[in-house]
């Protein structure tokens, strides 16, 4: 073999050691670049869903507000009201004719009944009563004050060992329930509601099922109720899941984890 083969076989071992360190390069500056692309791109969603979690904390804040004072205004102003009608019906001379003292007799009755809906209502609305009486107690005096004015006939129930939840996701998890139970009585139809709690070991799944006239699952036809309760179950990580069917009303599922942030 001359020189000149030794040499055109060294120049082209010295091209394929620069192709290949070339090629090496070329491959870790893109795998960096695409490491730094995916980093940005995670960190560009979670500042997204921080933001959305803020801007709905925000918006859940600002209702809760809202609901209050409408519980302030109904307990401090309307109850006052009709607890000093109810007063001073209480106080008048009883007439002589049996049928104006039935009617005088029902009608403080029926004030009575219109007072204890109203104060029951106002708790129900503010945050401060919800987190003092504790979820169960919640729902349980909802439920009793939907079966008491007749809107509609409800059981609750509930199942396994319960387990501790922060102050601030019992109220997040009422009003979800208080939200289903608007919508069950502004569109169902239904004449019973079913709400059961089910603690099991670290999760609580809440299931409330009506025999109404059902609802579209498309999720561009959900109306302001129904996008409330993805946004406030979004807020805790809790995950919700709706069935329906026109014989057999709406099925809702909620499942909240022990561990949601």
């Amino acid at each position: 073999m001359g020189v000149k083969d030794e040499m055109i076989q060294t120049l082209l071992l010295a091209f394929v050691i620069i192709l290949i360190t070339l090629i090496v390069v070329i491959f870790v500056i893109f795998f960096i670049f695409n490491k730094r692309r995916l980093k940005f791109i995670l960190e560009k969603k979670q500042s997204q869903i921080e933001t959305e979690k803020t801007i709905g904390a925000a918006r859940i804040e600002s209702q809760e507000h809202m609901l209050k004072n409408m519980s302030w205004e109904l307990h401090d102003n309307i109850g006052q009201l009709i607890s000093v009608s109810k007063l001073q019906l209480s106080m008048m001379k009883q007439p002589s004719d049996p049928d104006d003292q039935r009617i005088l007799s029902d009608s403080i009755s029926l004030l009575g009944q219109v007072l204890e809906d109203i104060r029951a209502l106002s708790r129900s609305l503010n945050t401060d009563s919800i987190t003092f009486m504790g979820l169960h107690t919640a729902i349980q005096i909802e439920m009793d004050r939907l079966n008491r004015l007749k809107y509609i006939k409800t059981n609750f129930s509930i199942a396994g060992l319960p387990f501790v939840i922060s102050e601030d996701h019992q109220l997040i998890l009422f009003r979800i329930i208080q939200e289903i139970i608007s919508n069950v009585i502004k569109h169902a139809k239904a004449s019973i509601l079913q709400i059961e709690l089910i603690y099991d070991h670290e999760v609580l799944i809440i299931i409330c099922k009506d025999d109404g006239i059902g609802m579209s699952l498309n999720s561009n036809h959900f109306g302001l109720g129904l996008k409330n309760i993805l946004a406030r179950c979004k807020l805790i990580n809790a995950q919700v899941e709706f069935s329906s069917d026109q014989s057999s009303g709406v099925l809702s599922i909620i499942r909240y984890f022990y561990n949601s942030k």
